[in-house]
């Protein structure tokens, strides 16, 4: 159990001084392994900045193409000819890049035909049943203010730099007068690429395919352990539910989805656990093989950064990573790759009723990420309240 006393000793180190927390959000640590110069720092600021304010121009694009209702009071599915409109306003900005067009078109073909076929149900007049009922442009419900114009406000920090892929933050650092710091400081993950010698961006954190795509269950939902297990076993990952624990409702939030959650009854501790597969074993068809397998690469490549965003949605904070023994988590949960870390939860929708989170990441190429995070409101008996979950999920 390598990595078990390992964790001990990062855990001991966290409640004795908290020596993980405390980078800024300008992540400067991070920033020294950035290659970019300075003239591509200012055209990716203003790349971002000048997409998301033809975003907002009224004219720009309709989110939600939607048809006309039936009788019964369900909309049918989207107005495939507004989708088509939709497309050629992105491709003429000239502000994103191929694969981000195709990811866009993929999202709205799925809801189409799972809206069409049933298998989503949209009552009118209700939010959207799926994503996560905010502007997915910003994952806000709206700018802060009108004038002076928000999105110059916007600041930028980034985080990783690989085989050409840039992935950075924005948040609206700069925004003037009286407004909640919370707001300066909520990060959104972008990712850009140069495509014939020109920035695009080729990834934001809204329009995730598989966040986007997602059906959200009620607030204090009860969860579907078979739709887990299925997860699971599409994606080459094995969960043995530990004794002594059982479900608890998963809250909704704004700052990671997770698929699962358990608790002991009698004590403040709780585990919940996020999966983000890499690839499947089936496809429902090919278009969404090819949607998901073509960012396999800078998913095998990118686990760290991931991660790091993951912590900073949490947290408000970046935090270091302490790895794993590779032998020991290849042997542990045959993974090609793990790391820990230990957050305090400030005003974290994620963590609301929590204080501390022991956050576990392992990584298997091609297959998937997985995560655990253990919430609590005291540091006493952490370890023993973990041990028993601690190798409740593995890769095959």
């Amino acid at each position: 159990m390598k990595i078990l006393r390992f964790w001990a000793i990062i855990l001991i180190s966290a409640i004795s001084s908290y020596s993980y927390s405390g980078m800024s959000a300008n992540a400067s640590e991070i920033e020294n392994a950035i290659s970019l110069d300075d003239k591509d720092k200012a055209e990716i600021k203003q790349l971002i900045r000048k997409a998301l304010k033809w975003v907002d121009k009224e004219s720009s694009l309709h989110l939600y193409p939607l048809l006309k209702e039936n009788p019964t009071g369900f909309y049918l599915g989207f107005d495939l000819d507004e989708h088509k409109k939709n497309l050629k306003k992105l491709e003429s900005s000239q502000f994103f890049s191929a694969a981000f067009f195709d990811n866009y078109n993929n999202i709205y073909q799925a809801l189409d035909r799972k809206l069409r076929d049933k298998e989503i149900e949209w009552r009118v007049g209700e939010l959207s049943p799926f994503g996560n009922n905010a502007n997915p442009w910003c994952n806000c419900q709206d700018v802060p203010y009108d004038k002076p114009n928000p999105w110059e406000s916007i600041e930028v920090d980034f985080v990783g730099d690989e085989n050409g892929r840039v992935s950075a933050l924005w948040t609206w650092g700069s925004l003037k007068g009286e407004v909640e710091e919370e707001l300066k400081k909520h990060p959104y993950r972008f990712d850009v690429v140069k495509e014939k010698g020109k920035w695009k961006i080729d990834y934001l954190e809204g329009f995730d395919f598989d966040v986007f795509t997602s059906v959200d269950e009620p607030v204090g939902s009860q969860q579907n352990f078979d739709k887990f297990k299925a997860m699971l076993d599409n994606c080459g990952m094995t969960f043995q539910e530990p004794d002594g624990v059982v479900e608890c409702d998963i809250v909704e939030n704004g700052d990671m989805n997770y698929e699962y959650a358990l608790t002991y009854p009698d004590k403040d501790f709780e585990v919940r656990y996020s999966i983000r597969p890499i690839t499947y074993k089936h496809y429902e068809n090919d278009s969404l093989r090819s949607q998901i397998e073509e960012s396999k690469s800078f998913r095998n490549e990118s686990y760290e950064t991931i991660l790091q965003a993951i912590i900073f949605n949490i947290s408000g904070k970046f935090y270091k990573v302490g790895p794993f023994d590779q032998d020991a988590v290849k042997e542990e949960f045959n993974a090609d790759w793990g790391g820990t870390t230990f957050v305090e939860l400030k005003d974290s929708g994620f963590g609301k009723g929590f204080k501390y989170c022991m956050v576990v990441a392992i990584h298997k190429n091609d297959v998937a990420d997985a995560y655990y995070f253990y919430l609590a409101n005291t540091k006493d008996k952490y370890m023993d309240r973990m041990m028993p979950l601690f190798h409740s999920l593995q890769f095959e």
